[in-house]
């Protein structure tokens, strides 16, 4: 049967009034008033915690002390409005803040939250390996995910893949070159990451002999392919640039 006409299900402002509340989930020293029906809809756990004679079905009260109370605050406002915020701060911050999100997400199996987290993650760190707090992302993100989970350490391993050669120039004291001489997985996770990159790139190509046009090397490809010039001149092959394929040398040459 059909809502009434003109009748509108709104929830959103149901968390921060705490009308008509049936349950209290209570972080350390904050003590939320919640809706049963608005979390056991949507999250197993509280579920299962208000549904199979648990403590907290008799107390009214589940304890979540044990988890990041910013995470907690933003895991019951998504329940609420699907979105969650997070006062304005420096980017390292709101990073750090949106692994924990995804931790919790993971923890609670709320994939939906896990998603969003993701993709404010990578808004937020995307190009940024020379900011002094990446390290401590890396670190936090390496420490709060499962290893089964590949969502977000992948995405900050990218972040190095895409930026190897300015990375590569850094010096030894770079907050960048000292997180990766630790060692440790993401270092690992670099460096393989880093060998598929080169293999993808050059396991077409094979060095011919010396074409005197370009009085150098050159490379040509199984069924003689061109290799791939990107929108700034470059080739993904380092220090190609525009080439053009010679029938007298069967190179791809500098000069047609």
């Amino acid at each position: 049967m059909p809502s009434p006409e003109g009748i509108v299900l709104n929830v959103s402002g149901l968390l921060s009034s705490g009308e008509f509340s049936d349950l209290q989930i209570r972080c350390r020293d904050v003590t939320y008033k919640v809706h049963r029906v608005i979390l056991c809809t949507q999250i197993k756990f509280f579920h299962n915690a208000c549904s199979r004679g648990f403590k907290e079905q008799s107390d009214g009260v589940i304890d979540l002390s044990h988890d990041a109370p910013a995470a907690v605050k933003s895991m019951l406002q998504f329940a609420y409005t699907r979105d969650y915020t997070f006062l304005k701060a420096p980017d390292g911050m709101q990073a750090l803040h949106h692994v924990k999100v995804y931790e919790i997400g993971h923890k609670y199996d709320v994939p939906c939250l896990q998603k969003l987290a993701k993709e404010r993650f990578l808004d937020v760190t995307s190009g940024e390996w020379n900011k002094d707090w990446f390290p401590e992302v890396v670190r936090a993100t390496y420490d709060c995910t499962p290893s089964s989970d590949r969502e977000l350490p992948d995405a900050l391993v990218q972040v190095m893949v895409a930026c190897h050669s300015e990375i590569s120039k850094q010096d030894c004291e770079s907050s960048i070159q000292k997180l990766l001489m630790e060692g440790g997985e993401f270092s690992s996770d670099c460096f393989f990451a880093l060998s598929k990159h080169a293999t993808a790139h050059i396991h077409d190509f094979q060095v011919v002999d010396v074409c005197h046009h370009c009085n150098g090397k050159q490379l040509a490809t199984s069924g003689f392919r061109k290799p791939k010039v990107l929108s700034d001149g470059e080739s993904n092959i380092p220090e190609l640039g525009y080439l053009h394929f010679r029938e007298t040398s069967r190179c791809w040459c500098r000069y047609g």
